[in-house]
C-alpha cells in the first residue's frame, strides 16, 4: 500500500499538470461550474508544484532551490498584501489569500515549464555531443 502511495506522488511531482487535469475532471464532474472546477484545480496543483519546481531543478541542475521559492513567495505575499491594503484599507483575507495562490500557481507554472524546456534542451546537447 504503501508503494502504490510512493508511486502515485512521485508521478504527481513528475507531472503536476496530470493532477491539474484530474482534479480539473472530478470537479466538472462533481457539478462544479468550470470556472469553479478550474480555480480548485489551480489550488490543488499549486501545492504540488511547490514540490515539484525544486524537485526538477535538483534533478537536472544539481542547485537546491526550495529555501530560495519559499522565500520569493512571501515576499510576494507581502507586496500583494501591502497592495492590497493601500488600494482598500481595510484587507478580506480569503480573497487575499486566492489572490496569492493563483498568482504563484500561473509563477510556478511558468518556472517549471522554463526548467522543463531547459531540462531537455540540457539533455538534447549532452546526447548531441
Amino acid at each position: 500500500m504503501l508503494n502504490i502511495i510512493q508511486n502515485i506522488v512521485s508521478v504527481a511531482l513528475f507531472l503536476p499538470y496530470l493532477v491539474f487535469f484530474i482534479v480539473l475532471f472530478v470537479a466538472l464532474k462533481s457539478n462544479r461550474k468550470p470556472a469553479r472546477a478550474f480555480g480548485i484545480a489551480a489550488d490543488v496543483t499549486t501545492f504540488v508544484l511547490f514540490f515539484a519546481v525544486p524537485i526538477a531543478v535538483e534533478a537536472l541542475f544539481d542547485v537546491k532551490t526550495m529555501i530560495y521559492i519559499l522565500c520569493i513567495a512571501l515576499v510576494l505575499s507581502m507586496f500583494m498584501t501591502y497592495q492590497e491594503w493601500t488600494n482598500k484599507k481595510e484587507i478580506e483575507l480569503l480573497p487575499l489569500l486566492r489572490k496569492i495562490w493563483r498568482f504563484l500557481f500561473i509563477l510556478l507554472s511558468f518556472v517549471y515549464i522554463i526548467v522543463l524546456l531547459s531540462g531537455f534542451i540540457v539533455k538534447l546537447m549532452n546526447y548531441m555531443n
